[in-house]
């Protein structure tokens, strides 16, 4: 086999390895325009086959926010649930958090006048979809805990 035929092989197995070790989760905002879908109870149904390829997202850690001196960074996926100006909205998607941090994103300072009811991260392909309720129910009492701690 010819060289540059070998060096053409290596990439293209290298590019299919690299495309499928990439995390997707879904990616969407409650309060967006035809996003009805992303509310507390995620529907896949409705989500047309348009709208799922742009809202089912490949999550590689971006090369913007690598560094190599740094803790290095993993993808997971995010449902995060805020009250902004009166209003609840659901997030869903990537997120990118320092490697061995516990598996949820409370920690996460937000803006003043923005109340996090929970915020909870995953690993695995479209698990930010449905929400692990025993992981909620922790995230919720570390959130008050947090919040007795600070009134204190």
């Amino acid at each position: 086999m010819s060289t540059p035929y070998f060096t053409l092989l290596v990439l293209l197995c290298c590019g299919m390895y690299s495309e499928v070790k990439c995390l997707r989760c879904w990616d969407c905002r409650s309060d967006g325009i035809n996003s009805s879908f992303c509310g507390d109870y995620f529907d896949k149904d409705l989500i047309s086959e348009q709208q799922r390829t742009y809202v089912y997202a490949n999550c590689s850690v971006p090369e913007s926010i690598k560094n190599p001196l740094a803790v290095p960074k993993i993808a997971v996926c995010r449902v995060l649930k805020q009250t902004e100006n009166f209003t609840t909205i659901i997030y869903r998607g990537c997120h990118y958090q320092e490697d061995g941090l516990p598996r949820d994103c409370l920690h996460k300072k937000y803006s003043p006048g923005i109340k996090t009811e929970y915020c909870l991260t995953c690993s695995t392909d479209g698990c930010n979809a449905a929400l692990d309720y025993d992981l909620l129910k922790k995230s919720l009492l570390a959130n008050e805990a947090i919040a007795v701690h600070l009134s204190m």
